[in-house]
């Protein structure tokens, strides 16, 4: 699996059980990882993949400027500073210029961490996560969730059983193309 995986998920979980397992396997897999800067599963994620010694297979993209303006309640900064002191890469103002109201930072943000990915792994998504996916899935990108079965992402489609690294998860199937 030596492909860039996007992760992403709730703003609001403190722990999740996947998120160490999946972070080590796709390391081990030669997976590039990229990843957004908010609290909850993108901290996690940072913080996984530090543990797991793979900051050189990291990359974070943050909203906020390298000196912290632009930082929202929202904002990992702790665990982006960790990732850039770790040796990881860190894309500061990958939302655009801080004259930008948050939440137009944080799409495009999101925008960021998605392109170029060959999958999305998701953590206990929630509707904006959902939103990122719907996004990544219609770039072709492959989606997977971890957790309670998901909201659909778009009307074309849907949610299947699937395993990730050997780990339970859900897969999104797109609708396929009719012939007729």
């Amino acid at each position: 699996m030596s492909q860039s995986t996007a992760l992403a998920g709730s703003r609001s979980i403190s722990s999740h059980p996947a998120i160490a397992p999946v972070v080590q396997a796709a390391l081990a897999a030669g997976a590039s990882l990229r990843v957004g800067c908010c609290t909850g599963a993108d901290a996690l994620v940072i913080q996984s993949a530090l543990q797991a010694g793979g900051a050189s297979q990291l990359r974070v993209f943050a909203q906020f400027a390298a000196g912290g303006q632009g930082w929202c309640s929202l904002s990992a900064t702790l665990a982006v500073g960790a990732a850039l002191h770790g040796g990881a890469s860190v894309q500061f103002g990958a939302g655009g210029p801080l004259s930008l109201p948050l939440a137009a930072r944080l799409v495009r943000r999101s925008q960021a961490v998605i392109a170029g990915a060959q999958a999305l792994v998701l953590f206990a998504p929630g509707a904006g996560s959902l939103s990122v996916a719907a996004l990544a899935a219609a770039a072709g990108a492959q989606v997977f969730a971890f957790g309670s079965l998901p909201a659909p992402v778009s009307a074309a489609g849907a949610w299947a059983s699937s395993s990730l690294f050997g780990l339970p998860c859900w897969q999104w199937q797109p609708a396929q193309a009719s012939l007729f």
